[in-house]
C-alpha cells in the first residue's frame, strides 16, 4: 500500500528553525524526504525516533511510512539475548500482530493511528500492559475491538513476518528496532538501525540531528557510529 501517514509529534513552541534550503517566489516547494520505519510497539527505543521524527516533521518536509516489525521473530531463534528480550520472544509478540492486522484490515491510517496509542501506553507513565492497553488503544485509534480475534489468524501472521522480512532484506539479518529507510540527496536508498535516542530530542536540537544524520548518508563509506547506551530512554 502506498498510502502514508506523519507520525504525530508531541507539542512544542514556534521556533526559529534554520532551513537548508532558500526559496524564491514561484519556487515548488521541496519534495518531502520518504521514510520507511519499521517500528514494533514493544520497543521504547522504536518509540523515541518515531517521536523525533515527528517532531523533525515540524520544521522539515517528510513523508513517514510506518511499518511493523516484530522482536519476537527477531529473537525467537536467538540464545545470546537478555532475558527481557527472551520474553518479548515468548510473549511480546501480540501488539506487533495487532498493528499488522489493523493495517491488513482498515489501511495505513489506521496503523499511524494504532502505533503510537499503543507505544504511549507501553512507555509513557502511567504505564498499561495486557489486554486492557490493547483494548484501549484500539479505542483511542477508533478501530473495532474484533481486531484483537483478527490478530491472531495465520494471515496476519504472514503479514507480518512479509514486512519483518522486508525490513531484514533492506538492511541485513543482524538488525534490530528502530530502522529507518530513507532516499538522500543522491537520490540513493540508505537503511539505518536508528537513530538510538535515550531522549527526544525536540525544535532546534530535533532538526540538528537530522541534519547531521542525512549529511553522514552523504559521506562515501560512512556505514556506523555508535556510543555507549546508558540508560532505559526517557519518554514521559
Amino acid at each position: 500500500m502506498s498510502e502514508a501517514r506523519h507520525i504525530p509529534s508531541p507539542a512544542a513552541g514556534a521556533l526559529d528553525i534554520p532551513e537548508t534550503t532558500f526559496m524564491v517566489a514561484g519556487d515548488a516547494p521541496p519534495e518531502p524526504t520518504r521514510i520507511d520505519l519499521w517500528c514494533d510497539p514493544v520497543c521504547p527505543w522504536a518509540w523515541a525516533t518515531a517521536r523525533w521524527l515527528g517532531e523533525v516533521g515540524r520544521h522539515r518536509p517528510l513523508d513517514v511510512r510506518l511499518r511493523v516489525m516484530s522482536l519476537a521473530v527477531l529473537n525467537a531463534q536467538k540464545d545470546d539475548v537478555g532475558l527481557r528480550y527472551r520474553l518479548l520472544a515468548r510473549h511480546g509478540g501480540v501488539p506487533a500482530r495487532l498493528c499488522t492486522a489493523a493495517e491488513q484490515h482498515h489501511g495505513p491510517a489506521a496503523l499511524a493511528r494504532l502505533y503510537p496509542a499503543l507505544a504511549r501506553r507501553f512507555h509513557q507513565k502511567p504505564v498499561q500492559r495486557g489486554a486492557t492497553a490493547l483494548r484501549d488503544a484500539l479505542h483511542e485509534a477508533r478501530l473495532p475491538g474484533e481486531l484483537l480475534h483478527s490478530a491472531r489468524s495465520d494471515a496476519v501472521g504472514q503479514a507480518l513476518l512479509a514486512s519483518h522480512h522486508a525490513a531484514t532484506a533492506a538492511y541485513g539479518a543482524d538488525v534490530g528496532t528502530p530502522l529507518l529507510r530513507l532516499r538522500d540527496a543522491r537520490d540513493r536508498t540508505v537503511t539505518l538501525f536508528g537513530p538510538v535516542l535515550e531522549q527526544v530530542p525536540e525544535g532546534l536540537d530535533a532538526v540538528r540531528a537530522w541534519d547531521a544524520l542525512t549529511a553522514l548518508t552523504q559521506v562515501d563509506g560512512f556505514r556506523e557510529l555508535k556510543r555507549h547506551r546508558a540508560s532505559e530512554p526517557v519518554l514521559d
